[in-house]
C-alpha cells in the first residue's frame, strides 16, 4: 500500500511538473482614454473655414472615449503571443466620424443614451518567437511598425500593419531588421462585378549602429504598388485636390534614408534625418504626373536643464513644381504610406491621447521651424510644454491650396502656438490639458482662382484662425 501511495505521489509530481513546464503565463495591460474638446474652425472637411454651422461658427464641444486591452500569452522567453482589443473611439451622445484617429464605422458607434453597439475591434494580434539557438527574433501578424526618425515622428510610416518583421542583432554594436508588410490586398476586396487589384507589398531593411554616445539607422523600403491602392492616392494634380486618382497597377515606389542622434555631449542631444523617395510608373505612357521624386530633411537640438528642456527643431520637405500643376511633369513630394509626423499637436499629429486635432501625418510639401520648451516643472507631478511653430508650403503657388489635406503652396503659411500641461493624479492616472491656436496666412485669391469651394476667379476664399482646448484623462495599467 505504501509503495502504491509512493508511486501515485511520484506520478502526481511528474504530471504537475509537466503542466508547469507547459503553462502559459498571461500578462495584461491596458489604456483607457477620455477627452473633452472645445474647438473652432476644426470640423473635418472644412478646416480654417468660418462656416456658420447652425449659428455656432464651428465652435463645438464634444466628449470621446476609448479603451485598449492587451493580453500577452507567454510560453517562455522564446515564444509568446500578443492580442490587443480596442473599444471605440466613440463620442458621448452619438457616433464618431469614421475617419477620426484612424477609426472605422464599427468603432465609432455607441455613446447614445441606452445604446448597445458592436464597437470592439482588433488592433494588434501577433506572434513573437526566437529562431532556435540564435538571437534572431521574428514577429508575425498585425503589429505596430515605424520607419526610423529621431527628430519628429516618421513622415512615411508609423502605424499598425500586417506582416513579418525579423530582427537580428549581429554584434554588440550592429543590428539588422528586415520586414515584409502586406499594406493592401486585392484578394479581399471588391466583388464579382468590381475588378479590384490593389495588392501592395512593402519590403524594408533597417540597420542599427550604436556606439558610445551615438546611434545611426540607415534604411530602405520598396513598395510594389497595386492598381488603385487606397494608400497611394494623388493630391494636387491639375490644380485640383483629388484623392480619387490612384497609381496604376505594378507601379514601384522606394524610400531610402538615414537617421541618427548624438548624445555624447550630454546634456545636449542632436538629431538628424534625411530621406529620398521615388515613384516610378514609366510603363504607363500617359501617367507621368503620377510619378514623383521627393526628399525630406530634419534637424533638432535640445538641452536638458533643471527647469525643462529647450529645443529647436526644423524640417524641409520638397514640393510640387508648376509643371506638375499643369500635368506636364512628375510630383516633387515624398509619398506617404501612413505617417506619424508630430511636429505640433494641432495641425500635425502630436496630440496626446484622443484630443481632437487636424492631425496631418506628413509634412510633405512644407518647411517649418519649431522653438520648444518641454518638461517645464516647478511642482512635483506637474509639467508643462510650450512650442511656437512656423510652417510654410513648398508647392508651387499655381497649385491649388487645400488646407483640409495639409497641401500648402509657397504663398501659404501658418503659425501654431501650443501650451500643454500634464498632471499625474496617481502613478497610473494622468490628466493633460492641451491648448493650441493656429494663425493662418493662406492665399485666398489663389484658392479662388483654382476653384476652391466653387468660387470663381476674381473672388477671394475666406479662411479663419483655428483653436482647440482639449482636456484628457488617461489610465494605464
Amino acid at each position: 500500500m505504501k509503495k502504491l501511495v509512493t508511486l501515485l505521489l511520484a506520478a502526481g509530481l511528474v504530471f504537475s511538473a509537466a503542466n508547469s513546464a507547459s503553462a502559459v503565463e498571461v500578462k495584461t495591460s491596458g489604456t483607457m482614454d477620455f477627452a473633452f474638446d472645445w474647438t473652432q474652425n476644426m470640423d473635418d472637411g472644412s478646416f480654417f473655414q468660418d462656416i456658420d454651422d447652425g449659428g455656432s461658427e464651428q465652435k463645438h464641444f464634444g466628449a470621446v472615449q476609448r479603451f485598449r486591452l492587451g493580453l500577452e500569452f507567454v510560453m517562455s522567453e522564446n515564444l509568446s503571443a500578443t492580442y490587443q482589443a480596442q473599444v471605440g473611439t466613440f463620442t458621448w451622445g452619438g457616433p464618431t466620424s469614421a475617419n477620426r484617429l484612424g477609426g472605422n464605422n464599427s468603432e465609432g458607434t455607441g455613446g447614445v443614451l441606452g445604446s448597445r453597439s458592436a464597437n470592439i475591434v482588433t488592433r494588434l494580434a501577433y506572434l513573437d518567437w526566437m529562431v532556435p539557438n540564435t538571437s534572431v527574433k521574428v514577429r508575425m501578424g498585425q503589429q505596430s511598425v515605424a520607419l526610423p526618425s529621431f527628430t519628429f515622428g516618421s513622415p512615411v510610416l508609423d502605424d499598425t500593419a500586417t506582416g513579418v518583421v525579423v530582427a537580428a542583432p549581429l554584434t554588440d554594436n550592429f543590428g539588422l531588421t528586415g520586414l515584409w508588410l502586406r499594406a493592401d490586398s486585392g484578394f479581399r476586396r471588391g466583388n464579382v462585378s468590381t475588378a479590384v487589384n490593389d495588392t501592395t507589398d512593402l519590403f524594408g531593411l533597417i540597420g542599427d549602429v550604436k556606439g558610445d554616445g551615438f546611434q545611426v539607422q540607415p534604411w530602405v523600403t520598396v513598395g510594389l504598388v497595386g492598381d488603385h491602392s487606397p494608400k497611394f492616392g494623388v493630391i494636387g494634380y491639375d490644380e485640383l485636390t483629388n484623392e480619387n486618382i490612384y497609381l496604376p497597377g505594378n507601379a514601384t515606389a522606394w524610400w531610402a534614408g538615414i537617421s541618427g542622434e548624438l548624445t555624447m555631449f550630454d546634456p545636449f542631444r542632436l538629431t538628424a534625418d534625411f530621406m529620398y523617395n521615388n515613384v516610378d510608373v514609366d510603363h504607363t505612357s500617359n501617367a507621368k504626373y503620377l510619378e514623383s521624386d521627393g526628399w525630406y530633411a530634419a534637424l533638432g537640438a535640445e538641452y536638458k536643464t533643471a527647469y525643462g528642456t529647450p529645443a529647436l527643431k526644423g524640417w524641409y520637405a520638397s514640393g510640387d513644381d508648376k509643371d506638375y500643376a499643369e500635368g506636364k511633369g512628375k510630383g516633387g513630394r515624398v509619398k506617404e504610406i501612413s505617417g506619424g509626423f508630430n511636429a505640433t499637436s494641432t495641425f500635425y499629429d502630436g496630440a496626446f491621447g484622443l484630443g481632437k486635432h487636424m492631425g496631418f501625418t506628413s509634412p510633405n510639401g512644407s518647411w517649418g521651424i519649431s522653438a520648444q520648451w518641454n518638461d517645464i516643472s516647478f511642482v512635483e507631478n506637474l509639467s508643462h510644454a510650450l512650442s511656437v511653430t512656423y510652417v510654410q508650403g513648398t508647392n508651387n503657388k499655381h497649385n491649388r491650396i487645400a488646407p483640409d489635406d495639409g497641401y500648402l503652396t509657397t504663398k501659404d503659411s501658418l503659425v501654431e502656438i501650443d501650451f500643454n500641461t500634464t498632471y499625474n493624479i496617481y502613478q497610473n492616472l494622468a490628466t493633460v490639458l492641451e491648448i493650441g491656436y493656429i494663425i493662418e496666412d493662406f492665399d485666398g485669391k489663389n484658392a479662388a482662382n483654382n476653384g476652391f469651394d466653387g468660387l470663381k476667379a476674381g473672388d477671394k476664399a475666406k479662411f479663419s484662425n483655428a483653436w482647440r482646448a482639449s482636456l484628457n484623462f488617461q489610465y494605464k495599467f
